[in-house]
């Protein structure tokens, strides 16, 4: 078992080279699996680099989101998110209010995902997390590109999954049974520049914490991603070239018995002239994948702090709590 270690207020996020888990020795990767845990256990946040992804895929999905972003407003809401049953699609700004009281998020959104073949009992039971994108009629080549870089990052999530569970005293393919058949989702945000006078609660995105397993974001150069620790404090996480910002959802934060940290965040646009644009990418584990207290973060004798569920009922019990809390604001 892992013991306990109470989190520290970070003035900075860390930095982990995954070079190890290709070209590293046991010695590496044992560092870096306790550089991993002390990242879990502090604020669930940390930069990624070395992780094989090459900076021409990285360029390239930033621009075609920027050119999805061009387009005029009514292709865009032709593809309103309210019209897909997959909740796939496009989120115009204000339509969305992550910290419950504030001012609607000044942001405009894309999703797009997985979509499982006909056949699969996914597909028959009309699961949401794997129905359909919707997409531009006219703006071809997005759609590859945007389903290319959804491969290729998930190879860079598995690799950091593989570090994750290292760091909790794992087998190194522990997360893999667990990731078959995905909920994966590609969002796509671009920000506008942030008023001069700004109040403190207008924000890009609202004060929030991811709902699944972990999420890879990529960030332009323009900065905006504030994360809190534990005194309370925002750190910014400033956009470091060649690397993702990782954190941890709710999901991973339950199956680790509230080991490890799935941490508030937000975007504030470091910028009154430029837009901001990233993309994040979600990847939570089988809809049906039973989550269930990981043995080494469990002390001997102890019971778990949360009862066993899917993956799929977890997201189900987030969005139930969403909006009772939105209800209730």
């Amino acid at each position: 078992m892992i013991p306990y270690s109470a989190p520290r207020a970070i003035t900075e996020i860390p930095v982990i080279d995954m070079a190890c888990l290709r070209d590293g020795t046991p010695r590496s990767l044992a560092e870096t699996a306790v550089a991993v845990r002390r990242a879990c256990l502090d604020t669930g946040f940390f930069y990624v680099r070395n992780h094989g992804m090459p900076a021409s895929l990285t360029e390239s999905a930033l621009r075609w989101s920027a050119r999805f972003f061009d387009l005029p407003l009514h292709e865009k809401l032709d593809l309103a998110q309210s019209r897909s049953w997959a909740r796939r699609g496009y989120e115009a700004p204000g339509a969305q209010v992550l910290d419950a009281g504030s001012a609607p998020d000044l942001k405009e959104s894309f999703r797009c995902g997985i979509q499982v073949d006909p056949e699969h009992p996914y597909a028959r039971r009309k699961l949401s997390t794997y129905g359909p994108s919707q997409w531009p009629p006219n703006l071809p080549g997005f759609q590859r590109a945007m389903e290319t870089y959804a491969d290729a990052v998930r190879q860079a999530a598995d690799q950091v999954l593989e570090l994750i569970a290292l760091s909790l005293e794992l087998e190194r393919d522990f997360f893999r049974a667990y990731y078959r058949c995905p909920m994966q989702t590609v969002r796509l945000l671009r920000y506008p520049p942030q008023p001069a006078d700004r109040g403190d609660n207008l924000l890009g995105a609202g004060a929030h914490t991811d709902w699944g397993g972990i999420t890879m974001l990529l960030q332009d150069s323009t900065g905006g991603l504030e994360v809190r620790n534990v005194a309370g404090q925002w750190v910014k996480a400033t956009p470091i070239e060649g690397t993702f910002v990782v954190n941890l959802g709710e999901l991973l934060a339950r199956w680790s018995n509230g080991l490890y940290q799935s941490n508030m965040h937000r975007v504030r646009n470091g910028s009154s002239n430029v837009q901001r644009h990233s993309i994040a990418f979600f990847y939570d584990p089988d809809h049906d994948a039973m989550i269930e207290c990981i043995p080494s973060c469990l002390a001997p004798g102890a019971s778990p702090s949360y009862e066993r569920c899917t993956a799929g009922e977890h997201i189900v019990q987030m969005h139930e709590a969403t909006k009772s809390r939105s209800a209730a604001a």
